[in-house]
């Protein structure tokens, strides 16, 4: 509870790792899922607006060959806009959850793009209903989501199935991993195995191990 110090991840001014959840491995958005902690404004939430629904390009799911420190996704908006809204700028989100046996984290943020659903093209808007031909790209890195490898001193992705997830915000995201074969959910979730490499596959749906 509120009133239980031990309960957060550090006491007054003093964080203490050793003490949080998964000895530090389960903070910020992650540690008040698994706290079970309800928050009004999840993180991510103001980004993207309530009306809008982000979803992989599963036929053509990659945007860059994929490489051991970098995996390129395509995310597709879609949204409906009224007649007067002559421009419209919203956030593709995608989170990650990494193998189990990374010991990172249930889900990380992979990252972030903006993406102009409609715009002014000689006085006429394009996209009148929808943001389909307003795809946007986001890069997945190992220094952003991998785990430090202190042999090779660097971030890399840890062997394994990683799961990715486009949402509107970190309790959407969570939702998703928690039934990714939900109707409602399937377009929102793919999944490749590390070591990516030019020949990675993504596929649809979350890792089989989850």
């Amino acid at each position: 509870s509120r009133a239980n110090q031990s309960f957060w991840p550090g006491i007054k001014e003093v964080v203490r790792l050793s003490s949080s959840p998964l000895n530090g491995r389960s903070l910020g958005f992650d540690w008040y899922q698994r706290a079970n902690w309800g928050v009004l404004f999840p993180f991510g939430f103001g980004l993207t607006y309530g009306t809008v629904n982000q979803s992989f390009v599963n036929s053509d799911a990659t945007c860059a060959t994929p490489t051991v420190h970098s995996l390129c996704l395509k995310v597709q908006t879609r949204t409906a806009l009224l007649s007067f809204v002559t421009r419209f700028t919203t956030a593709t989100q995608v989170y990650v959850a990494p193998p189990l046996s990374s010991g990172q984290p249930n889900l990380l943020l992979g990252g972030v793009a903006s993406v102009t659903c409609r715009q002014l093209v000689s006085g006429v808007p394009t996209n009148t209903a929808t943001c389909l031909t307003g795809s946007s790209h986001v890069t997945i890195t190992s220094t952003g989501v991998g785990a430090w490898n202190a042999t090779s001193s660097t971030y890399e992705f840890v062997p394994g199935c990683y799961t990715f997830i486009a949402a509107n915000d970190a309790r959407d995201a969570f939702a998703v991993l928690d039934n990714p074969t939900s109707a409602q959910h399937t377009a929102q979730v793919v999944h490749a195995t590390a070591p990516f490499a030019s020949d990675t596959t993504v596929s649809s749906g979350a890792c089989p191990s989850r």
